[in-house]
């Protein structure tokens, strides 16, 4: 079964008895990593004699010892959980021949691999089997009601207005384990107080000056103001912000912007209805930047911004702060004037 954006990002916390399987997928690998292993924490609520860990290409070279791992019982409570690392579409066949049959007391897979096709074997059979739950990974902010579910489990009393506009503005600018951890901080820091959570207490929780530096560095390279980045950049930089969250908050302005530069209805009609809203000067900014930004130069933005991600999630051994100055700047300066 095929989870939607939102199931995808729940499952890990709450994992479903109907599933004997679980596949987390998608580009950025330590996200990946991330939920499936929450997921496998959640499964085995800390008892690691119920956990086996099994690379898939031992499990394509041998179904039967995935099989059997999924059926073994031994002296711990609960369903046995087998974490397979590393699947391809070589490993389709191994999978289902393992959970056919597989009983509600017997064992969980929780499998995990880079983006993967629509065609993808693998991808497909996750897809269609309804006792398997497929969990693509993608870097969309969380919305209101996840952040909502994220407050009530790290124990922090709900926002009001002006403080869930803050945790919309930071799950904006951070990557996901970064703002859960920044949450999580929340949820001690309110601790005995009965709320609400507002916008003092998140920014006394923050990672300092991120919001409005980061918001500053994409409305500059989306505004074509290339004079602007280095500074930004290194007041960033000695904060201690990681030069990825801010190439995945750039390449979300730019994605956000070639949304409503393609909507039939025109930019602002469609502004309106982005989730989460955007709303106030944030609006007008990021509709006054589109008129710069005509779709042929929008898309070779994003490419190059994406190839930044990339560079950043590689082995070059290009300096991480230094490649992304210089894919911004050069994003920047092909915004029209």
């Amino acid at each position: 079964m095929k989870l939607s954006g939102r199931d995808a990002r729940r499952i890990p916390d709450k994992p479903e008895a109907r599933y004997a399987g679980y596949l987390f997928y998608g580009e950025d690998g330590s996200e990946v990593m991330a939920r499936k292993e929450r997921l496998i924490a959640a499964l085995t609520k800390g008892d690691d004699m119920s956990l086996v860990r099994m690379d898939g290409q031992v499990a394509r070279r041998d179904p039967a010892a995935l099989a059997d791992a999924l059926r073994a019982s031994g002296f711990f409570s609960g369903r046995p959980v087998v974490a397979l690392d590393g699947v391809t579409d070589g490993v389709t066949d191994a999978i289902a021949s393992a959970v056919k049959g597989l009983g509600s007391e017997e064992g969980v897979l929780v499998a995990s691999a880079k983006l993967l096709p629509t065609r993808s074997k693998l991808r497909k059979f996750f897809e269609s089997e309804p006792h398997m739950a497929c969990a693509p990974v993608y870097d969309d902010p969380p919305d209101p009601s996840e952040i909502s579910e994220l407050m009530r489990t790290a124990g922090a009393p709900p926002a009001d207005d002006q403080g869930m506009d803050e945790l919309l503005a930071l799950g904006r600018g951070l990557d996901s384990g970064t703002f859960r951890g920044t949450v999580a901080k929340l949820g001690l820091y309110m601790h005995g107080q009965s709320g609400p959570t507002t916008a003092a207490d998140i920014a006394a929780c923050a990672p300092p000056g991120l919001d409005a530096d980061a918001d500053a560095l994409v409305g500059a390279v989306a505004g074509g103001q290339a004079n602007q980045i280095a500074g930004l950049m290194a007041r960033l930089s000695g904060q201690g912000q990681a030069p990825s969250g801010l190439a995945i908050a750039a390449s979300r302005r730019f994605r956000q912007m070639h949304q409503l530069r393609c909507a039939p209805e025109g930019p602002e009609v469609a502004a309106n209805r982005l989730r989460p809203p955007l709303g106030g000067p944030r609006r007008q900014k990021v509709l006054d930047d589109l008129r710069r930004w005509p779709m042929p130069r929008l898309e070779q933005a994003m490419a190059t911004l994406m190839d930044a991600e990339l560079s950043l999630r590689s082995s070059s051994p290009a300096p991480d702060w230094a490649a992304l100055e210089r894919a911004m700047v050069r994003v920047s300066m092909m915004a029209g004037r």
